[in-house]
């Protein structure tokens, strides 16, 4: 969005709606960098530079490209995450470049739109099979011809849909979203890695172990270690 921009996101009946709002500006200001918490009444808000209106006049809201959704995903995570971590060039730099990606993924899906019929000819089963994933990663025994039969698709079309706009595989989606629900209940604490490793679908702590290591490069103990260190505890 662009600086004061007005905007209303509506949750569906029954649902909880968690909204993340990330606001950067386009061009580094030395006396804005120091600003901690400025609201719509503070008036140095008010007083946008034109240069920071270049995205003024592009569309505020646009469908990400079915090919980008999963980049999309990843990057917004790990944003999140240097978001909780203690603040350095470094990770300000990262965030910045991370930034940048979600800035492209727009302009590209703005690039796309004109072919959006042929682009997103595929987007109902496949939205219907993440949503299928995310109520059932939990389940040890998910698997392609489980999802296929819950969305009313065929294995062998998902999986081709999958791979054509998603660039991946379903089992490496239902990977992805099972370690990235086991990240989220590691920074929660209170539960033992076995523990973890069944709520989010794994047959065993071992394989638990060395899919997280093969996904983030790091094992659980180390993950959960670093998020205490950057927690001050």
């Amino acid at each position: 969005m662009h600086p004061l921009l007005k905007h209303l996101i509506y949750a569906a009946p029954g649902t909880t709606l968690v909204q993340y709002i990330v606001h950067f500006d386009l061009f580094e200001d030395e006396e804005r960098e120091t600003w901690r918490a400025v609201g719509i009444t503070d008036e140095r808000q008010l007083d946008v530079p034109a240069r920071e209106r270049v995205l003024e006049r592009m569309p505020p809201l646009v469908r990400v490209r079915a090919a980008d959704l999963v980049e999309l995903r990843r990057q917004f995570h790990r944003l999140l995450e240097l978001y909780r971590e203690e603040d350095g060039p470094v990770r300000r730099m990262q965030m910045k470049a991370i930034a940048v990606e979600l800035i492209a993924l727009y302009l590209r899906s703005l690039d796309a739109a004109a072919a959006e019929g042929v682009e997103t000819k595929g987007w109902v089963p496949i939205e219907r099979s993440i949503a299928y994933i995310h109520a059932h990663y939990a389940d040890p025994d998910l698997s392609n011809a489980r999802i296929a039969a819950g969305v009313g698709f065929s294995p062998g079309y998902l999986s081709m849909l999958f791979k054509e706009q998603l660039g991946t595989t379903i089992h490496q989606y239902i990977t992805s979203v099972r370690i990235e629900q086991a990240k989220r209940f590691i920074r929660r604490g209170g539960a033992t890695f076995t523990e973890i490793a069944e709520r989010v679908g794994f047959s065993s702590i071992h394989h638990f172990s060395r899919i997280f290591r093969k996904e983030t490069g790091v094992p659980p103990s180390r993950y959960a270690a670093d998020i205490k260190r950057h927690r001050g505890q």
